[in-house]
């Protein structure tokens, strides 16, 4: 029996994370429904809670944390060595103390899930694990990636050399990867999120099917505004939510994607929900659902306006018109994908200049919404194929 295993996964709090556990999951079974596959968290008890059908087994494994190392000891003696030659590969040595573990020899194929794992921070821990596979002859696949130019350094363009697979969800990535010189094992395919089942619960109280506006945001995009505008952000969102309170007979359903502890998007969401419930037009969708029935509150909509990726890949998959307030590569090249250009369809928060732009935005994919649904239930079937396409590679390198 072939072994498929699921790396690099912080857990399901996150719900694009377990939009990628489920749909990548579904899509092996689906190709091969004799196939074990495992999935490698951080938090075991999100994703037990999560009660994702096609997994086999969830080891929590958390290789990202380090260990302590011993003040008198080889270990300790080696890494102050190392640091001094050079600290990325210090870290690396530090983060590989954590990678021992007996069961990883037990899998054939390991998939780095965390589409984004290279755009942000310190990559060491993922470089040791990778280097402990590669040890063990696994076959490492890098899935459904995005990677900005600007994210490549030569650390991480060693590491990526050693992948088995890479699969680029969008073609900027695609070509950024190319130029590296891995024609030979990427492919372009689209997010696996794209295939995720929908899951209808009843609509709460205030959310009007079709007359409702979705609306996502997160914490990480003050980390993306420039020092001269911060707090443009929220700063626009509020401006976008008096503008459909006063102008239009919307409903407006303020939606939460990830509820890490580390990055909550309950907490901007609930405060922004009273501030403006006298209105008697805001919903407040609840934190304890799975990607499934977010994604069926999401499909729902008329409208969305979301910074999270996996939020926005739900409404895009569910023809839904979207705009997206965008803080990486990942945005741009999927909405070029899908439309030809993102121009009008993303905003990066880094170009947010004044409050107004993005209810000036919004106003215009309003007013082009049946040409952007029109143009969603044209491409998406295609390209929900291009995201199970993935599968097909990942069975070739068995």
């Amino acid at each position: 029996m072939d072994r498929f295993a699921l790396y690099f996964h912080s857990g399901s709090s996150n719900h694009g994370c377990e939009a990628l556990v489920r749909s990548t999951s579904a899509m092996i079974k689906e190709k091969n429904k004799d196939v074990n596959i495992k999935l490698y968290t951080f938090n075991k008890d999100e994703d037990v809670a999560a009660d994702i059908s096609e997994l086999d087994e969830i080891e929590q494994f958390r290789f990202n944390e380090g260990i302590r190392i011993p003040k008198i000891s080889y270990k300790r003696l080696k890494l102050a060595l190392l640091s001094r030659k050079s600290q990325v590969r210090a870290d690396e040595y530090f983060y590989s103390l954590s990678c021992k573990n007996k069961t990883l020899k037990e899998n054939d194929v390991y998939l780095s899930i965390g589409g984004d794992n290279y755009c942000y921070g310190d990559v060491s821990p993922i470089i040791a694990l990778n280097k402990e596979l590669k040890k063990l002859n696994k076959k490492i696949v890098l899935w459904g990636c995005s990677i900005g130019q600007e994210d490549i350094t030569p650390q991480k363009s060693e590491d990526l050399k050693n992948y088995d697979l890479i699969t680029a969800r969008e073609s900027i990535t695609y070509n950024n990867l190319k130029n590296l010189g891995l024609e030979k094992n990427i492919k372009l395919c689209a997010d696996p999120a794209f295939v995720m089942n929908t899951e209808f619960l009843p609509l709460p109280k205030g959310f009007a099917q079709n007359n409702t506006i979705g609306v996502n945001i997160s914490p990480l995009i003050t980390n993306f505004e420039s020092s001269e505008n911060k707090g443009v952000g929220i700063r626009s969102v509020k401006k976008l939510i008096e503008y459909i309170i006063e102008n239009t007979d919307y409903q407006i359903a303020l939606i939460p994607h990830v509820l890490s502890e580390h990055s909550n998007d309950y907490i901007p969401l609930s405060e922004l929900y009273e501030e403006y419930k006298h209105t008697g037009r805001m919903v407040l969708i609840s934190s304890q659902l799975n990607a499934m029935q977010i994604k069926g509150y999401i499909a729902r909509c008329r409208a969305f306006v979301g910074a999270r990726t996996h939020a926005t890949i739900a409404a895009y998959s569910s023809n839904v018109p979207t705009l997206v307030l965008g803080y990486s590569v990942k945005s741009k090249g999927i909405a070029k994908d899908i439309f030809g250009s993102e121009e009008g369809l993303v905003l990066p928060i880094q170009e947010l200049t004044d409050d107004c732009k993005l209810t000036n935005c919004f106003k215009e994919i309003l007013q082009n919404e049946e040409a952007h649904r029109q143009k969603l239930s044209e491409v998406m079937p295609k390209y929900k194929l291009r995201a199970k396409s993935a599968v097909d590679y990942l069975f070739d390198i068995l």
